[in-house]
């Protein structure tokens, strides 16, 4: 019974640790989207929200390829579909230049 209580314990901890991390993630993903990426793929979080979050702040920094990855493993739902239809209209759409498919291939955009 004690294990029982420990691991209830450590995962009440860890769902505190992630709802502080994804909401610091959010927070400072409203002021400064590219912090706020480089902070969260330092982490490793075992949970759906910071998904979503990384394609929203992918979606604002115009990284639409990353999303796209991110959705693969996601649960199918209406979400999932609607922003898999988002991001391939806006893949579609990307000038070669942003993609990195200009005149000059070997220069980095």
């Amino acid at each position: 019974m004690g294990n029982r209580l420990y691991n209830v314990r450590f995962t009440d901890q860890q769902n505190v640790v992630n709802n502080l991390l994804i909401s610091s993630i959010r927070g400072i993903g409203a002021v400064d989207p590219f912090t706020a990426i480089e902070l969260a793929e330092n982490y490793q979080i075992d949970d759906k929200r910071i998904s979503r979050t990384m394609i929203t702040l992918y979606n604002r920094t115009e990284q639409y390829e990353k999303s796209l990855k991110l959705l693969v493993p996601m649960r199918n739902d209406s979400w999932k579909k609607k922003m898999k239809e988002v991001l391939e209209t806006k893949l579609k759409s990307t000038s070669p230049s942003k993609s990195g498919k200009g005149f000059f291939p070997i220069l980095q955009p």
